[in-house]
């Protein structure tokens, strides 16, 4: 039984060869019709030649001719496609309002006398009605709340995946909860992977955001209404992220630790 993670690259592999063969990186008739073409002068060529040398002028005449006319307008079409300047590049851009996004969530802290720390600074701010976003510059949280700054007013939902353990985030969705209903109570909050799990299981959180993409769409959210924020969490939790989000109209953000800005990103062949 083949895991979600090896149906989705080798769904990728497939397309990127017949985008190889096609020469088209968008599938058409015109692609087949071309390849259609190989296959008819890698087939009629030589059996043309050789019913030449049996001396057989019509049968053998007819084949090569019209190989030699598919080879030519092949030729003619290279030498154009040849001049065609592309490129491939990463397309950067800060992302457009989102209906929903989805956030990994990191520990405040790996060391718990810190993190017990930072929890009773941040109780203790939420009870005085203190809290702002300033409160939490330079700590782990900073980022998701960039990420969701970003998408308002435009923002209704966030849901959240949790690394599970006793030393996972899990344990903070309570506190965290507060904190986005205190600077952002417009916000439904959700714990999407409720209980955590291992931000280091590329397959577990592979599903769960596939999981993610089809609990949405039943809640009436198409996929262009929706971004993946990969920047909190652990590195494999991030590629696992990346990867659910390769399919059509999926989106995943970034936030810059240097510039503090939002970035989603999209890799492919542009015309230039």
């Amino acid at each position: 039984m083949k895991n979600p993670i090896e149906k989705r690259l080798q769904a990728e592999t497939f397309k990127r060869l017949a985008e190889t063969f096609l020469g088209k990186k968008n599938f058409s008739w015109w692609a087949l019709l071309y390849a259609s073409m190989i296959f008819i002068v890698a087939g009629w060529l030589p059996d043309g030649i050789a019913e030449l040398l049996k001396k057989d002028w019509i049968g053998g005449g007819y084949k090569t001719i019209v190989s030699l006319a598919i080879l030519f307008f092949i030729g003619f079409r290279l030498k154009k496609a040849i001049k065609y300047k592309g490129r491939i590049e990463v397309k950067s851009e800060q992302p457009s309002p989102a209906k929903a996004i989805a956030i990994f969530l990191s520990v405040l802290s790996m060391k718990k006398e810190i993190q017990g720390k930072e929890v009773d600074a941040i109780n203790q701010a939420l009870s005085q009605k203190t809290l702002n976003e300033s409160a939490l510059n330079r700590k782990t949280w900073e980022m998701p709340i960039i990420a969701i700054k970003h998408h308002m007013p435009a923002l209704e939902f966030l849901y959240i995946f949790t690394s599970s353990g006793e030393d996972g985030s899990s344990k903070l969705i309570p506190v965290f909860t507060k904190v986005i209903n205190s600077i952002f109570p417009v916000i439904k909050v959700k714990e999407f992977s409720e209980g955590g799990m291992d931000f280091e299981n590329i397959e577990q959180v592979f599903e769960k955001v596939e999981e993610f993409y089809r609990k949405v769409k039943e809640e009436g959210l198409a996929d262009e209404e929706v971004i993946i924020d990969i920047t909190g969490g652990q590195k494999p939790n991030t590629i696992a992220g990346a990867i659910a989000t390769l399919a059509f109209g999926r989106r995943f953000q970034y936030v810059s630790t240097i510039h503090k800005k939002v970035y989603s990103y999209d890799i492919g062949y542009f015309e230039g």
